[in-house]
Parts: C-alpha cells; structure tokens; sequence
C-alpha cells in the first residue's frame, strides 16, 4: 500500500550539544515541564494519523532525522493542523521540512518510543 511520507530534520538550538542516541537528543528538546497531559494530547494525535515513523541520528551526532508514514495527503494535512494547535513540548528543537533519507537507508533506523515525535 502507498502512503504519504513526510521527513524533517530536527536540530537543537544549542549548536554545541552532540548526542548519543535519539532517545538523549528527545530528553534534551524541553526546557520546561511538560505536563502528562500535553504529552497524551500529542501522543493521540501520532497515534490516529502516523502508520510508521522511526528516527536516525545523524553522523555529527548534532541533529536526527525523523519519518512518519501517513495513509495520503489528507490525513497527514488533518495531523499537522491539530499537531499546530497542541502546546509545544520540544521548545529547544528546530525543525526542517524536506528529503534527507533515502529508503533504502531505512535499516539504520531507531523507533520512536511512544511519547516522542
């Protein structure tokens, strides 16, 4: 089945951190407290929209690139409209829209775990 398939590369605004894993580089992207609720709201909304996603650190170890998996267009435009609305919870992450991965480099991938997006 073809889906819709979104990249963004995902930076944090401290340039001089490099990370270990994706798991280090997600515990880093809040500079204050989320609260359970805000992460749930984000969470439900990965979870009625996104088919698949994983994430792979880059070679710097400065930035990850993320992919989700939408059934089409439409449903990943209903995603990003209610994902705008939700509060933000990686304040200190910017993030790029674009190409960065090519399929066949899909083996290096690291699963998300739930609460990350």
């Amino acid at each position: 089945m073809a889906t819709y398939t979104k990249q963004w590369k995902l930076t944090n605004v401290n340039d001089s951190l490099t990370f270990g894993s994706v798991e280090e580089f997600f515990n880093k992207s809040c500079s204050t407290n989320i609260s359970e609720e805000q992460i749930s709201q984000h969470i439900d909304n990965e979870a009625e929209y996104v088919l698949d996603k994983f994430a792979v650190l880059s070679t710097d170890k400065k930035s990850i690139v993320i992919q989700k998996d939408f059934k089409d267009e439409a449903s990943y435009n209903e995603w990003k409209e209610k994902a705008d609305a939700l509060p933000d919870v990686d304040d200190l992450i910017k993030s790029e829209e674009g190409h960065f991965i090519d399929e066949e480099k899909k083996s290096a991938k690291e699963p998300l775990l739930p609460d990350e997006e």
